[in-house]
């Protein structure tokens, strides 16, 4: 399986659906910004035989993702994701200057993506 995804900095597999196979969570602290919505998040649920569906959250556009761990955050027994972030220092990155400065104002350092399996 190949997922084309434009800089992408870190990886983690985990069952993060509970199914028994594992699933992927992914970043990119280059992603292509010239899109109509630039994946820096993605997350890549195993439907089983290796076949994947995409899929991210609206608060991915909330900061430059560099680091990336999964755990237990809530104590409930399932896998989190939390991100952070960097937006600091020089960037040739082709985005607005409209939101770099948002990134440093109003965006995240941290973002807690809480698994609640239905």
């Amino acid at each position: 399986m190949f997922y084309p995804m434009h800089g992408a900095y870190k990886a983690t597999a985990r069952d993060f659906d509970g199914d028994g196979d594992y699933d992927v969570a992914a970043i990119s602290y280059y992603p292509e910004f010239d899109a109509a919505m630039p994946e820096s998040f993605v997350y890549l649920e195993n439907q089983g035989a290796m076949k994947f569906v995409a899929s991210t959250v609206a608060e991915q556009n909330a900061g430059r993702w560099m680091v990336m761990d999964s755990g237990d955050v809530d104590g409930d027994g399932d896998p989190d994701v939390v991100l952070g972030s960097f937006v600091r220092g020089p960037t040739t990155v082709p985005v607005s200057l409209a939101q770099r400065e948002s990134w440093r104002t109003n965006g995240a350092a941290l973002l807690l993506l809480e698994n609640v399996r239905k």
